[in-house]
C-alpha cells in the first residue's frame, strides 16, 4: 500500500552569489494551493513567488549576523541568475502558472 513520502529537499550553491540556499525538490498539494490563493487575491504569482515558495533555508545575513529572512521582498532582491537557479533545480512544470494568472 503506498504510502506519503516525507518531503524531500536539497542543497543548492547560487551561481551569482555563491550563497547556499535549502530548496524543496518538488511541489505538493499545499504549495499549489499557496500559488492559486496568491493568485485570487491578486498577489504575484511570478518567478519570486514561486522561489520564495520553494526556499526553506539560505544562508544570506543581515548587518549584525542574524539570517535574512526568506520573503518576496528579499528574494526578489537575488541576481536573475541565482533566482532562475532555484527554479530550475527543483522538479516542476511551471506552465501551470501562466492560467493561474488569468
Amino acid at each position: 500500500m503506498p504510502k506519503f513520502e516525507q518531503r524531500k529537499t536539497k542543497e543548492i550553491t547560487l551561481p551569482a552569489s555563491g550563497a547556499i540556499v535549502k530548496i524543496k525538490e518538488e511541489l505538493i498539494g499545499s504549495d499549489l494551493d499557496q500559488i492559486a490563493d496568491a493568485s485570487s487575491d491578486g498577489k504575484n504569482t511570478s518567478t519570486v513567488a514561486l522561489a520564495t515558495l520553494l526556499i526553506l533555508e539560505w544562508d544570506f545575513e543581515k548587518e549584525d549576523g542574524d539570517k535574512e529572512p526568506i520573503t518576496e521582498e528579499n528574494v526578489a532582491k537575488l541576481n536573475a541568475k541565482d533566482l532562475f537557479a532555484i527554479v530550475k533545480a527543483v522538479d516542476i512544470d511551471t506552465s501551470f502558472l501562466e492560467g493561474a494568472q488569468s
